[in-house]
């Protein structure tokens, strides 16, 4: 089974008017991100030795929080139970999940107090790194199928 081992985040206000001309951004949130699979070879001596490594194109999603949502615990879940939605697990969404609403709550917040303008939404970049480790029983269990082949 993987394991998450890595999930590295880059949250920022950006201009989308462009891409949403006929929304309101209020709380809008523009989630980007891309997941990779390690699958790593685990020695007795505690060598590690990659033998795959496959990166997900990147995934583009986006949703909102409910402008009445400001509220920290209530804005926190909404955005883990999106996350979860898009598949991400659980020890992601309570990483990723806080950092979201609150920097949203900040953006729609000073938006609202006019210091920016109508067509800027928050944008989250993520990615995520996931790691399977193949130990020796499991190299022998393998080894052995293939010599009854």
């Amino acid at each position: 089974m993987a394991i998450t081992v890595g999930c590295d985040s880059s949250i920022y206000v950006a201009d989308l008017t462009w891409k949403y001309p006929s929304f309101d951004l209020s709380g809008f949130i523009e989630l980007r991100f891309r997941s990779r699979y390690l699958l790593v070879i685990k020695t007795e001596e505690g060598l590690q030795f990659p033998i795959d490594d496959i990166a997900s194109p990147d995934v583009c999603n986006s949703f909102a929080i409910p402008t009445m949502f400001l509220f920290w615990e209530v804005s926190v879940l909404y955005v883990k139970n999106v996350l979860l939605s898009f598949g991400f697990d659980d020890n992601a969404c309570k990483l990723l999940a806080p950092q979201i609403a609150e920097f949203a709550r900040d953006v729609a917040t000073r938006r609202s107090a006019g210091e920016l303008e109508q067509g800027y939404a928050t944008v989250a970049e993520v990615e995520i790194v996931k790691v399977d480790y193949i130990e020796k029983e499991e190299i022998s269990r393998i080894w052995k199928q293939l010599e009854g082949v």
